[in-house]
């Protein structure tokens, strides 16, 4: 049976730092169930803050009983670990999983560093009006006269970011007279802003069979 003999002072000296181990590997899980910070939210690396009402020190302190200032004492370090384990349950009573700069706000440790705010996406000041729609075949009288004998085409979305969709377009109320573009334009996804908002950079419809 392992004991340690001394003072409560001497004692931190060599328990605190398998304290700090065990506290990590108590909230391990819980940092990975949890997945952001408590306070800002940020998806980061966690760190496990004990509530100012459990801190760490608090509980060794309850644990060795309360002694005074500079009285000698003796304590199974066995205890010790399973008192201090049991401190811990729940761990929603006893720490708060943070972010680096909200632990250290919380802790007194400096001002929290400010998060990063997502910049809106710029948009160049030569980006067209309108959403630009090419044709296979590419005069749209052609293109509407074979899509009107097939009735397919494919729709070919094209993004900023490099990505690019397909879908089929399947002819419903297009005539002879119909506005192939105009058509495609009144979409939802294609409508104005609407592209521009979702980073759509350009179209390409063919027809198919």
């Amino acid at each position: 049976m392992a004991e340690f003999v001394g003072t409560e002072k001497e004692f931190r000296r060599y328990i605190v730092p398998f304290a700090r181990n065990l506290v990590q590997q108590l909230t391990a899980k819980s940092k990975t169930v949890i997945g952001r910070c408590e306070d800002c939210g940020a998806e980061t690396t966690l760190e496990a803050a004990h509530i100012h009402e459990s801190e760490r020190n608090d509980i060794i302190h309850q644990i060795l009983g309360n002694p005074t200032d500079g009285s000698s004492f003796r304590i199974d370090l066995k205890h010790f670990e399973t008192q201090f384990r049991a401190a811990h349950e729940p761990l929603s009573k006893v720490v708060k999983f943070l972010c680096r700069a909200c632990h250290d706000k919380y802790d007194g440790r400096g001002q929290a560093a400010p998060q990063k705010r997502a910049k809106p996406r710029a948009v160049a000041t030569s980006q067209p009006k309108v959403l630009p729609i090419t044709l296979d075949p590419e005069s749209e009288d052609a293109f509407r006269d074979r899509f009107l004998q097939t009735g397919r085409a494919e729709i070919e979305t094209y993004f900023n970011d490099g990505r690019m969709t397909q879908r089929i377009w399947k002819r419903r109320i297009l005539d002879n007279s119909s506005d192939v573009r105009g058509n495609l334009r009144s979409r939802p996804e294609f409508r104005k802003d609407a592209w521009q908002d979702a980073g759509i950079e350009r179209v390409h419809v063919r027809v198919l069979g």
